[in-house]
């Protein structure tokens, strides 16, 4: 069936993707709760929920944000490395 191919591999990347934004996020929930976490976005975001707000829709938001940060961190310092060691 015509398209099938990429529908497939969409779904393996979305997997992807999840796991890109889950991992470090857990990572950081888990560190507040050992207090081993380092100052971070996402741990003074995840400090900064009141009881009024929707917990839920709120790590959600700073789950995407600090991925979303983090990626563009990596385009940023992979562009500078690259002019770093390009010829003048």
């Amino acid at each position: 069936m015509p398209g099938a191919s990429f529908k497939r591999k969409a779904r393996e990347w979305r997997g992807v993707a999840e796991r890109f934004y889950t991992i470090p996020f857990e990572f950081v929930k888990q560190s507040m709760q050992d207090g081993t976490a380092r100052s971070s976005f996402t741990s003074l975001a995840l400090r900064d929920i009141t009881e009024k707000d929707d917990r839920a829709y709120q790590e959600e938001l700073i789950k995407c944000l600090g991925g979303t940060m983090y990626t563009g961190a990596l385009s940023l310092s992979s562009r500078t490395t690259g002019l770093a060691f390009m010829d003048p």
